[in-house]
């Protein structure tokens, strides 16, 4: 009493009845569990290395799609940030900082201050593993690390920037008639 049982003795007597030739069929027993599981193996095998080769296209075309939307977002709030400055009658800067950027004003008395009030110029952290790696205004670097105004006259200057993720790069540039668009990667 109290006594459990386990599979093994069945095993065990199964192997004896093979040795004796008095084995019940395979179709009635399937076997060992485990090794009726090898035939398997092999195509799932085969799929998980399929998957995992192709997983450097699938990270690379997530990346252009997320790029693409990223920096067309970018695109939009730096337009919508210069036309504010235009209707709003005070200058406007926005500054990165690599993951993130940020929208500041220029208040009466000079200083800037971070906008808070308006979502569309709200700070923002980009996705992981991208960053806003460089500014050039009218072709040069921006003197002032990564910060670029728009001016409440209206008056634009020629700049880029360059939306990185590892060795990917997207710009989305303005040019000199305040035109903003994001510049997508030719995709072959």
């Amino acid at each position: 009493t109290g006594v459990q049982t386990c599979a093994l003795p069945i095993y065990i007597g199964e192997i004896e009845q093979e040795l004796m030739g008095q084995a019940p069929s395979r179709a009635a027993n399937p076997g060992v569990p485990g090794i009726d599981f090898l035939p398997h193996l092999i195509p799932m095998t085969r799929g998980i290395l399929a998957a995992t080769s192709m997983y450097p296209l699938f990270e690379n075309a997530l990346w252009h799609e997320s790029g693409r939307t990223m920096a067309e977002h970018l695109a939009e709030v730096l337009d919508f940030a210069a036309y504010r400055a235009q209707v709003g009658g005070k200058a406007i800067a926005w500054t990165a900082d690599g993951p993130g950027y940020r929208f500041w004003r220029r208040g009466d008395d000079g200083t800037w201050a971070e906008i808070r009030d308006e979502d569309q110029l709200a700070a923002r952290i980009l996705p992981q593993g991208m960053s806003i790696s460089a500014l050039r205004i009218e072709g040069t670097a921006a003197p002032r690390g990564m910060r670029l105004e728009f001016a409440p006259g209206g008056a634009a200057l020629a700049f880029s920037v360059l939306v990185s993720m590892g060795m990917e790069h997207i710009s989305v540039a303005g040019s000199p008639v305040g035109e903003i668009r994001a510049l997508l990667p030719d995709p072959r």
